[in-house]
């Protein structure tokens, strides 16, 4: 008969040993695995940074096209580019009024403050300012205290249910300026004591000529004013509003006051609310920013 071997028993010891030897490989193992997700989640987080990084680059240069596209075509020179520009207009896209207050030649002077205001005929905020500094923007102006730039703004087109209210009430606004400068200021008044609700249709073309017509504009300039002849003007006007009435918290929006010598950089007056207008043209004279701020 064939001798047998009999199997040895294993120990304690050598049954923990294994034990902690099939551990140690789950977890060496479990660590591999979590390395090699590791890894894979870096490479695709890697591929998902480029395609930001590029899609961030592709936007970034079709604005940057877009805006040199617009600054090509609008801002070189307020008398060159594709646009009608209105009488008296101004490098910023608007208006000057004289003492008389008639379109024209605004006052010039070492002591004469430019108040330039940009403002759309449905934003409630300008016929707000309108309402609260109109005549006293006027008697500065007739004074010579003050040389008024107006500066019609078309930013609210979406809020009128498709009709462009803003762009057509801003166009009528610069055809009386150039065709009858004696009757935009009454007009620009009569626009905003005539203001249509925000998300409302706005004012019609016959309402727009009406309005015109009883502010003493001819019927023969009222049945112009409904040409749209000034929409690349309006483009032109926003790009310098664009860069020079952005707030300190970086929003733009009408309406916007800016102040300055003749001579001098226009500055926003940021604190309609707490600064009146008086204020700010007094402030402006004794060498301070609008708001009162020493300048830098």
């Amino acid at each position: 008969m064939a001798n047998s071997k009999k199997k040895t028993k294993p120990t304690a010891a050598q049954i923990r040993q294994d034990a902690r030897a099939k551990a140690q490989a789950e977890v060496a193992r479990l660590k591999a695995q979590q390395a090699a997700k590791a890894k894979r989640i870096r490479i695709f987080s890697a591929i998902g940074a480029l395609v930001v990084v590029a899609a961030v680059i592709v936007v970034v240069v079709l604005v940057m096209n877009a805006q040199k596209h617009d600054y090509e075509n609008y801002s070189t020179s307020p008398t060159e580019g594709q646009y009608k520009a209105p009488l008296g207009y101004g490098e910023y896209g608007g208006v000057a009024l004289n003492s008389d207050m008639e379109v024209g030649t605004a006052t010039t002077g070492q002591d004469v403050v430019v108040v330039r205001i940009y403002s759309d005929y449905l934003c409630p905020g300008c016929g707000e300012v309108e309402k609260r500094y109109g005549d006293q923007l006027e008697q500065l102006n007739r004074a010579g205290t003050i040389a008024l730039e107006l500066v019609p703004m078309a930013t609210l087109d979406s809020l009128s249910n498709g009709t462009e209210y803003s762009s057509r009430a801003a166009n009528a606004a610069l055809a009386v300026a150039d065709l009858e400068p004696d009757h935009f200021w009454a007009f620009h008044k009569a626009l905003f004591e005539n203001q249509p609700a925000e998300n409302s249709d706005g004012l019609t073309d016959d309402e727009i000529k009406q309005i015109a017509i009883d502010a003493g504009v001819s019927e023969a300039t009222a049945e112009q004013l409904a040409t749209r002849e000034y929409d690349n003007w309006l483009e032109y006007a926003y790009n310098q509003f664009a860069s020079a009435a952005v707030r300190s918290n970086g929003s733009l929006v009408t309406p916007a006051i800016m102040l300055g010598r003749s001579d001098g950089t226009m500055q926003l007056m940021e604190k309609l609310g707490e600064v009146s207008l008086d204020q700010g043209v007094a402030n402006v004279l004794a060498g301070l920013t609008p708001d009162g701020a020493t300048k830098e």
